[in-house]
């Protein structure tokens, strides 16, 4: 028996599956990827994330590294989400050999998952005048902020903090239904990460200054099975069988990557003030992607290595809090991250495909936000009871799909056949997020709970135009498909926080 696998197989593998990048996240469920991630615990979350200015304690490090400087305890803390987020989309696939029937099918994805999300401490102590040690500190602070303020009699007040933080939670799995009673399936994991560590120092009675360090660790995998997807041709005896097969697509990445957040904070009584600079930095992205197409008795496919590099801008947040009355705080929020200034770098390491090399903008839209928040704090006795209450938009890094075109010029039935894709972008994707949040604070421990929801939706429209020309090179171009599909995403995020110190 002699089998042909025929190699347009493999250049229609990678023009049909092209390699899932963190750019491509971003668009994934027409938008679910969320760069504005705010820094931990569920106080804050409670709080719609108006943070920067109130942050204190063990979490100061992922909001305003200068805040560690208000905290006279060795503090630590960890939190925890429970994500229930859902988003509604379409999927448009078509055999390779039948391209003038699409099928389109609507899909839930299940987003939930429950990780712990930040990990973090807080550490103070000084440095006395006569400390040969002040001497050592000194250059770790920047622009040589604290000798310029401190006299050579004052002591040093210095906090020490860090911890880990998730910053991009891409784990999500879905099913739909396939050709002939199979399935496709998705399914991705873990994100993306940071260790950081931070140090802040007291410039001057009720002014602190500092910055936090922050390496981006950690990677994801995604995998696609198309049930009954492909076919494959046999000769024997120079009588062609056609074979239906499966198809494994699967990308494995990991990220690298490392910025600074400098911070500076006052508090004085009633006025609280925070602002934080998100320094410029890359993330790499180095990729393996594996094509595999199942054909007995077994597998043939492709390997790929494929790196991204992702030029991130200088970005900035302001944070200002009041309180008017004791133990009511209020707090406003403003970030600004210009993301239609990222470019993305692609280098295919093993594969020929040097013409795909490229610097090209990511096309992705600024997603400056504002955040609002409330607190009251009731003295219960046995414990302190805070009630919280917060509000932010949340804007996305792409627009909505308002119209997908696929344009099929079909020849032989098979692969030779031209397949034109276009994509029509539509308005600013953006919605509100609403929290709540409470909590116990004793002596020593506290607890802290927090919630958030909101959703969007809008309606695309899909067209799948079709022009049978491997008979009659005039045919009418047929429409087999117009319509519209509703894409929609529902959040819904539980946060839980635990902390002491002593």
């Amino acid at each position: 028996m002699k089998k042909s696998l025929s190699v347009l197989i493999i250049i229609a593998a990678l023009v049909i599956f092209p390699a899932a990048s963190f750019a491509q996240l971003a668009g994934y469920g027409n938008g679910y990827l969320i760069f504005n991630t705010p820094g931990g615990g569920a106080r804050a979350a409670g709080m719609g994330g108006a943070f920067i200015a109130m942050a204190e304690g063990e979490m100061a490090f992922s909001w305003n590294p200068a805040a560690m400087i208000y905290t006279d305890k060795t503090k630590f803390g960890i939190d925890f989400i429970s994500r229930q987020d859902k988003i509604n989309d379409f999927w448009l696939s078509w055999r390779y050999w039948d391209l003038g029937n699409p099928h389109i099918e609507s899909y839930e994805a299940d987003l939930a998952h429950t990780s712990l999300s930040y990990g973090g401490f807080s550490a103070p102590f000084s440095l006395d005048s006569d400390s040969d040690a002040r001497f050592v500190m000194l250059p770790l602070l920047p622009l040589s902020i604290i000798p310029m303020t401190l006299s050579p009699s004052e002591d040093m007040q210095l906090t020490v903090g860090g911890g880990y933080r998730h910053i991009f939670n891409m784990t999500a799995e879905f099913e739909l239904p396939g050709f002939d009673n199979s399935k496709n399936t998705f399914d991705q994991n873990r994100g993306l990460d940071a260790i950081s560590l931070g140090i802040a120092a007291k410039i001057r009675e009720g002014i602190g200054f500092g910055w936090t360090m922050n390496a981006y660790v950690r990677g994801t995998e995604f995998n696609q099975i198309s049930g009954e997807s492909a076919i494959i041709s046999e000769f024997i005896n120079d009588n062609r069988a056609d074979t239906i097969v499966a198809e494994w697509y699967k990308l494995k990445s990991t990220f690298s990557g490392f910025n600074m957040d400098i911070g500076l904070s006052a508090n004085y009584s009633m006025v609280k003030a925070g602002v934080v600079v998100h320094t410029p930095y890359k993330i790499y992205q180095r990729a393996m992607r594996t094509y595999q197409v199942v054909v007995p008795p077994e597998p043939v496919g492709l390997i790929d290595r494929i790196s991204y590099t992702y030029d991130m801008p200088l970005s900035a947040s302001f944070g200002l809090a009041l309180s008017p009355v004791e133990r009511l705080s209020l707090a406003f929020d403003y970030v600004y991250r210009p993301l239609s200034e990222v470019t993305i770098k692609t280098d295919w390491e093993q594969i020929d495909l040097s013409f795909m090399d490229t610097t090209r903008s990511a096309e992705w839209e600024d997603v400056n936000q504002y955040r609002v928040g409330i607190e009251y704090i009731f003295d219960a006795r046995f414990a302190d009871i805070p009630i919280r209450l917060g509000m932010r938009n949340e804007p996305l890094a792409v627009r909505e799909l308002a119209v997908l075109t696929v344009d099929v010029l079909d020849s032989t039935g098979f692969f030779d056949d031209f397949v034109d894709f276009d994509v029509e972008r539509g308005d600013k994707i953006a919605t509100d997020i609403i929290a709540f949040g409470t909590g116990l604070a004793f002596d020593n421990i506290w607890f802290d709970i927090g919630y958030q929801f909101g959703s969007y939706s809008y309606d695309a429209t899909v067209r799948y135009y079709y022009t049978d020309i491997s008979e009659d090179p005039n045919a009418p171009t047929e429409t087999r498909y117009d319509d519209t599909q509703e894409i929609k995403v529902d959040y819904s995020k539980l946060f839980f926080s635990v902390g002491m110190y002593f």
